[in-house]
């Protein structure tokens, strides 16, 4: 609470009155000026409340894989435009009306989002909230017909097998935990090291690739945790 002495002169009482709302100005980004009351006893009581600070709340993210773009839509009350930022470098202003904002913008990587207000952080969107997570192998398993390789995933993913960067098998995964057999046609030679596995989930980006670690000699079995 700010208490400015009315004095008895008009000029010495717009004095006063010019430098309390020299106060006002100053402090407009942290206070807001609610009520102004003249006393009894000749005093002037001005009364503030703190200003709410912003807040991103109701966070909506998507990815798209046609225009491959992350996609934000959320709430946040008390500014007018917020930047978006990737990997620390400003990749767009993102203007907020009537307290909500829905921005959609293209990029690479699996970098870090931020929502700055200024230089303030209100918002971290990091990979695990717009892409789907690698997959871990398991295990691999020599069989008759090939290597037996088994994955922890995301239950509906679907998941890609990847030779040299050509998909050679795909499937649709019931639960968490999902296996495949590659066929030693498939995993003989000098091209049998490029095998990767990615993980697809709806209006999320591809998975990183995690290469796949196998055995083709028999009656040996090699356990990833």
């Amino acid at each position: 609470m700010l208490v400015a002495k009315k004095l008895l002169s008009m000029v010495a009482l717009t004095s006063i009155s010019l430098m309390a709302l020299g106060t006002l100005n100053a402090s407009a980004d942290t206070s807001a000026l609610v009520n102004v009351k003249r006393e009894a006893n000749g005093y002037t009581t001005y009364t503030y409340v703190a200003a709410a600070k912003p807040k991103v709340t109701n966070l909506k993210v998507s990815y798209s894989d046609k225009t491959q773009a992350i996609k934000l839509r959320g709430n946040c009350h008390g500014v007018s435009k917020l930047t978006l930022t990737y990997n620390g470098k400003k990749l767009a202003n993102v203007t907020v009306k009537n307290g909500k904002f829905n921005v959609s913008k293209k990029f690479k990587g699996y970098g870090t989002f931020r929502l700055l207000k200024g230089k303030t952080n209100l918002k971290t969107i990091t990979s695990s909230q717009y892409a789907s997570q690698p997959v871990m192998q398991t295990y691999a398993k020599a069989t008759k017909t090939g290597t037996k390789v088994g994955f922890k995933n995301t239950k509906n993913a679907t998941i890609y097998i990847k030779k040299s960067g050509k998909t050679v098998k795909s499937y649709q995964a019931k639960g968490t935990k999902t296996a495949v057999t590659l066929s030693k046609s498939l995993t003989k030679g000098a091209a049998a090291k490029h095998f990767t596995v990615v993980e697809k989930v709806a209006n999320r980006k591809i998975s990183k690739g995690v290469k796949i670690q196998y055995i083709n000699t028999t009656n040996s079995t090699y356990i990833y945790l």
